[in-house]
């Protein structure tokens, strides 16, 4: 939730960035705003594919929505700055199918232990800006749709399925729940 005004902080921010980016050298910077109105999901993701760019965020719908020319979906929470210097070796890239096992961890002792490495995760880059590398993982919708042996366009009834910003949360330890049946449960076990 939101605090109060948070929104029309925001907006009138970014508008005002848009009115007065400028470059290096001086010239206009290209800044444009969009905004959609109803469900923004959809909207982001065809901007992207017209863009050929990728939506940033929070949301795991991006995974499975697609179109043309949408490149995929990189998650805010998985956005790593780290500096150059304290870089480790290559990171296990996963299968040769793209995807890679994700380990759920004690995520108090994991950020304790890249603070201590010099790492910031996020959008915004930690204080120190010299020397700085941004590691983002991307999720593609044609590349899930193919490791699932499906067509991709099949990915939005997969995230039905499995549980999405319209299938609401519900106890897991039974199949209904106040009258209504629990998809999820009835199609995956714990």
């Amino acid at each position: 939730m939101l605090p109060p005004l948070m929104y029309a902080a925001c907006v009138d921010t970014l508008s005002r960035l848009a009115r007065t980016a400028r470059k290096d050298d001086g010239s206009p910077a290209v800044l444009e705003l969009h905004f959609a109105d109803e469900e923004g999901d959809p909207y982001a993701v065809e901007l992207a594919a017209r863009l050929g760019g990728y939506v940033v965020g929070k949301d795991s719908d991006f995974v499975v929505l697609n179109a043309d020319g949408y490149a995929g979906y990189i998650p805010l929470d998985e956005m790593v700055w780290t500096a150059v210097s304290a870089v480790p070796s290559p990171v296990d890239q996963g299968d040769e199918d793209g995807f890679q096992t994700v380990v759920n961890s004690k995520a108090k002792k994991k950020a304790a232990a890249s603070q201590r490495a010099g790492v910031g995760r996020g959008i915004i880059p930690p204080d120190d800006p010299l020397d700085l590398q941004l590691t983002v993982t991307t999720y593609s919708p044609i590349d899930l749709a193919a490791h699932l042996q499906i067509p991709p366009s099949l990915l939005p009834l997969v995230g039905a399925l499995v549980g999405n910003d319209f299938t609401g949360n519900r106890d897991p330890s039974s199949l209904s729940t106040a009258g209504q049946t629990n998809l999820q449960w009835l199609f995956f076990e714990r």
